[in-house]
């Protein structure tokens, strides 16, 4: 047909361990390419977790982070995906756990005291004492 273009198929997308590879050589925009094909669904996952969009995003930046520095030890037995959103989910489950431990402040009286959820004083508090052991 005269004045028809042919359409050019897209070249295929790099798989995971071409991904890989090419960041391990330190190719530079490799990187974006993960970034771009995983994020949305990695913060999504974050956000799922931590429900705080900016605990989600402090949570997806260290977990990049983290995969980047040891990208090497990415085996291949799973997709990227599934290895990223582990990394995603570790991060994600670390910052709840630290936040159950942080510090709450309970009152005694007249004084205030800084306990962990295991600390004495909540204990105390609970039986009358009136400050912390």
């Amino acid at each position: 047909m005269p004045g028809a273009k042919m359409s050019v198929p897209p070249a295929a997308e790099p798989g995971d361990h071409e991904l890989v590879r090419r960041a391990l050589a330190r190719e530079p925009d490799v990187f974006r390419t993960i970034m771009t094909r995983y994020n949305q669904r990695l913060y999504r996952l974050a956000r799922a977790i931590l429900r705080d969009d900016a605990e989600a995003e402090d949570a997806l930046q260290e977990a990049w982070l983290r995969a980047f520095s040891r990208l090497e030890s990415f085996r291949g037995d799973s997709a990227l995906a599934t290895w990223l959103s582990r990394i995603v989910i570790n991060e994600a489950l670390g910052r709840l756990r630290k936040k159950r431990r942080r510090a709450t402040t309970v009152v005694h009286g007249c004084c205030m005291a800084t306990c962990s959820w295991s600390g004495s004083c909540v204990r105390s508090a609970m039986h009358g004492a009136a400050a912390c052991a």
